[in-house]
């Protein structure tokens, strides 16, 4: 999944507000994964007095919003897509380059935060390598001032064990778990199998 927003309005109020992606992918027995993912958008900006950066007020956006059409772009074999605002705002589900996307629209006072939420199912995931599992995850930022943090659990089925996972990756029993702040792509690549009952 990539989270990209584009700023509405003439405020350069983005530089302040910090974004957090996180998501948890849960490998189920058939090779699918079942997919539920926030972004969450926290607004640090001020809410007075008027400027360039902070904007100027308006009947819509207030000194310090930050108001944005959020998408969400998930795998292009991406199912029952659901999603929402947390303040409800028109969903638009799409594709574009071949992938499934996810648009809707936020609009935060400074010093707020909202979020968008999807869940989604992404059939066949799971690759056996040399008789091995493995699932691989792609972390891509949008380019911010200083980077969106990443929350990723990747949960294997009760039955599975880690046998490896790259860099980056804690493994905790049948979990794996991504934390940290990105500011450019990351592969993620996690190896199981078949555990003991």
């Amino acid at each position: 999944m990539v989270a990209t927003w584009r700023a509405i309005g003439n405020a350069h109020v983005g530089a302040l507000v910090h974004t957090t992606v996180r998501q948890t992918i849960r490998i189920r027995g058939d090779g699918s994964a079942a997919v539920d993912a926030e972004v969450l958008f926290e607004n640090d900006a001020g809410t007075d007095p008027p400027s360039v950066l902070l904007g100027r007020p308006a009947a819509a956006f207030p000194v310090g919003t930050f108001a944005a059409n959020v998408t969400l772009a998930l795998p292009g074999a991406a199912e029952h897509i659901v999603a929402e605002t947390s303040r409800p705002s028109p969903i638009e589900v799409g594709r574009d380059l071949g992938l499934a996307t996810v648009t809707g629209s936020i609009t935060i006072r400074g010093g707020e935060s909202e979020t968008l939420t999807v869940t989604y199912v992404v059939p066949d995931v799971v690759r056996t390598v040399d008789g091995v599992s493995q699932v691989v995850l792609r972390v891509l930022p949008q380019p911010t001032l200083d980077g969106v943090r990443f929350q990723i659990r990747l949960v294997l089925p009760d039955n599975a064990s880690i046998v490896s996972a790259s860099a980056g990756l804690v493994g905790r029993g049948n979990t794996a778990i991504f934390s940290g702040m990105r500011g450019g792509p990351a592969d993620l690549e996690l190896r199981f199998g078949a555990g003991e009952s």
